[in-house]
């Protein structure tokens, strides 16, 4: 992962397991330039960080109320605090068969939101 200004600009295409660091305020966007990994396993955000949280299987960038990125095994949350789902969050989960869209996100669906 590669930070600048504490915002992540670029993912490892090894890294299959994301750590997010206490220090990461934001994810350049659109998260799919820098999201080539190959299907997350798992997320994790270090202690500290006040921006990012993991719910459900869902990266989750607070500040925006917005999914970065989603595991093969995502649900998506229905409340308030999840607004949008980032352009490519579940791209590149070729094992993801189905997922339900909550009525409170915004209905602005990519077609990149799950390629490949």
């Amino acid at each position: 992962m590669e930070l600048k200004n504490n915002v992540i600009i670029s993912l490892n295409k090894k890294d299959k397991n994301l750590v997010v660091p206490k220090n990461a305020v934001g994810v350049e966007y659109p998260v799919s330039d820098i999201c080539t990994v190959d299907g997350f396993e798992s997320f994790v955000v270090e202690v500290g960080n006040a921006h990012f949280y993991v719910e459900s299987g869902c990266l989750i960038w607070r500040d925006k109320k917005m999914i970065v990125a989603g595991l093969k095994d995502a649900k998506i949350p229905e409340d308030k605090n999840v607004e949008k789902i980032a352009v490519g969050a579940f791209m590149y989960q070729s094992d993801l068969q189905e997922i339900e869209i909550p009525e409170n996100i915004k209905k602005k669906i990519d077609e990149y939101l799950f390629k490949n």
